[in-house]
């Protein structure tokens, strides 16, 4: 045999095998855990894109990748029997795991939950457990009440219920521009700031006229029906009875004061002064609260006596433990503190945690503060509040 040809055989067999010890290690990078996620996920979803975007996996494993196993899984008597035997090995705890964090809701799920419970007021885990216990079998074996209510919660934070309605971009915390500080070299994107508080302005000067034009509509309502029944009694409008007249003029009635004449520049306005009305809180409340601060499933009044509250989960002020993502804010994440400047309450945000928040498109860093405003936006990691004004 020459020696090229001998060569070239050579390559050939060092080529394939490399290509063999390569699709060894993948196949060794494949644990029992990951061929059992793979088969749940599959089960669920019906879709290797999703399966591939959504389950996390003992490493990283390419679509391409995931492709081939399952092929494999599913063709190759050995591959499969292998896999079989080394998930039949695992421990409970380990099987159990494995299934909780790769069995995502389908969309027959998705749709039961959406269709039969809907948005419903003041959720609790004893509803969610009384729907399952009725309706076990058309969902996975593995659901918990803890995890429809999680479910329910997410389809809730996107509006994706049948009663749901979906808002405008414009007044969706979803679609809001975030303004990134970077925290090593202090850049901020000015422009993007400016724009921002632009608009909240525009905003808190639409509220006003708005409301301002409400009372002034009321005002000359309840004018023009004191004319109207001034024109059809007969009587005065005061009990008191009518003086005699004298040269064909009447005399005023004794219970008016004399008519003053009044200078020009010292003459009232027609209109009273009109005060600035808040539509969402009623009188009292106003008097006992300064602020209100809510977000998906939290709400908390800030009462007047206190001159701090803190946000966070467990014993605090504004606990976060009912929204969805709050594993991941701090116990103790912002304290918010008021005072008393020009006879107007002021609030100052303080981030005491070690993650970030951004408060109105603004990244703030641990020990970093900011100003709230009437209607901020306060972001905790995946947490969304909304700070607003009771006495603006």
């Amino acid at each position: 045999m020459p020696k090229k040809d001998r060569e070239r055989t050579s390559k050939r067999e060092k080529k394939s095998e490399k290509q063999e010890f390569v699709v060894e290690r993948i196949e060794q990078r494949w644990q029992a855990e990951d061929d059992l996620k793979l088969k749940i996920a599959i089960e669920q979803l019906h879709d290797l894109e999703l399966v591939h975007n959504a389950v996390t996996f003992s490493c990283y494993f390419t679509l391409s990748e995931i492709e081939d196993r399952w092929r494999k899984l599913l063709t190759g008597k050995n591959v499969a029997a292998a896999a079989s035997s080394e998930i039949s090995a695992l421990s409970l705890n380990a099987f159990k795991k494995a299934v909780k964090e790769s069995c995502l809701f389908s969309e027959k799920e998705n749709e039961i939950i959406i269709e039969e419970i809907g948005a419903i007021k003041d959720p609790s885990l004893g509803y969610f457990a009384r729907f399952l216990n009725s309706n076990a079998a058309r969902f996975h074996s593995c659901r918990t009440p803890a995890s429809l209510y999680e479910q329910w919660k997410l389809l809730y934070k996107y509006r994706l219920h049948n009663d749901q309605t979906l808002p405008h971009p414009s007044m969706s915390l979803q679609h809001q521009d975030v303004l990134t500080l970077d925290l090593d070299l202090n850049e901020i994107d000015y422009e993007t700031h400016h724009r921002l508080r632009q608009q909240r302005a525009e905003m808190q000067k639409m509220h006003e006229i708005l409301n301002t034009m409400e009372l002034i509509q009321k005002y000359k309502e309840e004018e023009k029906e004191k004319v109207k029944s001034a024109a059809n009694g007969n009587k005065s409008p005061c009990d008191c009875p009518r003086p005699a007249a004298e040269n064909g003029r009447r005399r005023p009635c004794a219970c008016r004061p004399p008519a003053t004449a009044v200078p020009a520049d010292e003459a009232p306005n027609t209109l009273p002064a009109i005060p600035r009305k808040n539509t969402e809180s009623s009188p009292d409340k106003l008097k006992k609260y300064c602020a209100h601060i809510y977000g998906d499933f939290t709400s908390f009044y800030f009462p007047d006596e206190l001159d701090q509250i803190t946000i966070g989960r467990g014993d605090v002020d504004v606990d976060l433990t009912k929204e969805i993502g709050s594993s991941r804010v701090n116990r103790r994440q912002c304290l918010i503190s008021k005072s008393v400047e020009k006879s107007k309450n002021v609030f100052l945000l303080r981030n005491c945690g070690d993650r970030p928040v951004i408060v109105d498109g603004l990244q703030i860093g641990p020990n970093a503060t900011s100003w709230l405003s009437y209607n901020s936006l306060i972001q905790v990691q995946t947490v969304n509040l909304i700070f607003r004004r009771l006495d603006y």
